[in-house]
């Protein structure tokens, strides 16, 4: 059984937030082609947001990595990444080569499992990342039964908050993604990806005790005068309240 697949099934049978798994479909290209330690670079400058963070990730130092960079930007013709004091933020170029630089080192990625499955290698790790609290109260029982069911595989575990992660999935760094969305904000973009919502979960007001709401079933219109602890402008969870409260007639 695909151990994605496995993974998947135990967790829907122990919960019911969202789960990413790569399953890319890439058609074929000619010409010539960029080089892929230096797509490699590119994505990992990304993804670690400053270049001594990659260097460091990718065993470089980083002057060598900014060397590499240097090279890929000749190759195409354009800057790919701002260099500045506090990290390295990517061109318009940059993002558009790191979505399918991604995608290219997950192919790679896929193109070894695939040989090393015909050689009859079993596949021996599954790399997953989640949340906080998903980590913490949704994931225990499903990582206990499928490590119960695939003994042979050694299951890492890295902490990431939404809504990052995705670009980790699409490049094989992960194999598969708990992430959650608030309402009203959008999905993010993963081409080549496939989704699978896991459950659905409720958001609550809480107020302190005594509070006259907690004697009733109050709707949005009747709190819009009471004042709120929320995130600021932008922030998802108050995107999500901005939203339900244009909703109601009370923004």
């Amino acid at each position: 059984m695909n151990l994605k697949l496995g993974l998947l099934k135990n967790m829907k049978q122990t919960f019911v937030s969202g789960i990413v798994l790569n399953d890319r479909v890439v058609p074929g290209r000619g010409g010539p082609v960029l080089d892929a330690n230096r797509l490699r670079v590119l994505v990992e400058v990304a993804h670690a947001g400053s270049i001594a963070a990659a260097a460091d990730r990718l065993s470089f130092t980083p002057p060598a990595l900014s060397q590499q960079l240097t090279k890929l930007e000749r190759e195409v013709g354009c800057r790919l990444v701002e260099r500045g004091r506090t990290g390295a933020t990517l061109t318009r170029a940059g993002e558009v080569l790191l979505e399918h630089g991604e995608r290219v080192l997950g192919e790679l990625r896929d193109a070894e499992a695939a040989v090393r499955a015909v050689a009859g290698h079993r596949a021996d790790r599954l790399s997953l990342g989640a949340f906080a609290s998903a980590g913490k109260v949704l994931l225990p029982g499903a990582l206990a039964a499928f490590g119960h069911e695939h003994p042979h595989v050694r299951l890492s575990l890295s902490d990431i908050e939404p809504p990052d992660g995705l670009g980790l999935v699409t490049s094989g760094d992960l194999d598969l993604l708990i992430t959650h969305r608030y309402p009203g904000v959008p999905l993010p973009r993963a081409g080549g990806l496939r989704r699978e919502r896991l459950l659905v979960d409720p958001l609550m007001v809480v107020a302190p005790t005594g509070h006259p709401v907690t004697d009733a079933d109050p709707s949005l219109v009747d709190l819009a005068d009471e004042e709120w602890i929320c995130g600021g402008p932008g922030i998802h969870n108050r995107i999500s309240l901005d939203t339900a409260a244009e909703a109601a007639g009370c923004a």
